[in-house]
């Protein structure tokens, strides 16, 4: 058995459609503490919503998302944060108020399992790499109508048996354009406090046809344990955030802003 692990402490996640290359999020891993930070600067709408989702208990259906019921808007694309200890976030510095979860998520010790997804619509609303430099991307090949959306979900698990695998900088694995992709995996350098776990991505296209947006970025992580989520008779609580918001005004006056200024 083997692993391909690409360590490193900042990776720029992107789609690659028909030779161009899509920057969708960046993802860093804290060398202090080893927290995830994730970044997305290169989407071209920064109105949006931040919330806390509530599954409520004792329903079977819980894939209804009303963002508006603990949210606010924000005019800036924010920084999300999971912390060692489960503390989860959506922050910029000098531009919004902390926006945190109302309890902790799973710690990063943990084998957490399904950490975050994102669910994204038209590459075109995102910034184009032209960058040839040799930096640490994690990419995925597609070959496809930009205009589609995808899911790209992530998985944080702790390795079986680290010393069983190479613990060295591998290479990305290469795969065949036209491909949806799979299992690319990366992991903190091994001098970071959580070198034994790993971060595995999968990209698949999905039909949203529940959202009518020409443009879209919706983040959904920190969520409660597993147990909770399988367990119908507790409510479940995690973050989203989504961009663009609709009628950001209106939402404005309704919810209030997490901004320092609205602007």
């Amino acid at each position: 058995m083997n692993l391909d692990i690409v360590r490193g402490e900042e990776f720029t996640i992107r789609v690659v459609n028909k030779g161009i290359k899509y920057k969708i999020f960046k993802i860093k891993f804290y060398k202090k503490d080893g927290s995830i930070f994730l970044f997305f600067p290169y989407f071209k709408h920064s109105h949006g919503i931040l919330s806390i989702l509530k599954f409520p208990a004792n329903v079977k259906n819980r894939q209804t998302l009303h963002l508006d019921e603990v949210g606010k808007i924000t005019s800036h694309l924010v920084k999300y944060s999971h912390r060692p200890d489960g503390n989860v976030h959506f922050s910029l510095d000098k531009k919004i108020f902390t926006f945190k979860k109302n309890k902790r998520a799973v710690p990063l010790s943990y084998d957490i399992g399904h950490i975050f997804k994102l669910i994204f619509k038209n590459l075109d609303a995102f910034e184009i790499d032209s960058n040839n430099k040799k930096i640490l991307n994690i990419d995925f090949f597609v070959n496809t109508n930009s205009k589609n959306d995808f899911k790209i979900l992530c998985e944080w698990k702790k390795i079986p048996n680290y010393n069983f695998f190479d613990k060295k900088l591998n290479p990305i694995v290469k795969t065949k354009e036209g491909a949806i992709e799979k299992d690319k995996i990366i992991s903190q350098p091994t001098y970071m406090p959580y070198h034994d776990h790993i971060l595995t991505f999968d990209l698949v296209e999905k039909s949203l046809e529940s959202i009518k947006a020409k443009d879209l970025l919706l983040f959904i992580g920190g969520f409660d344990p597993k147990f909770i989520y399988d367990d119908l008779t507790k409510d479940f609580y995690c973050l989203a955030m989504m961009y663009p918001a609709g009628n950001y005004e209106a939402l404005g006056k309704k919810i209030g802003s997490q901004d320092f200024i609205s602007t």
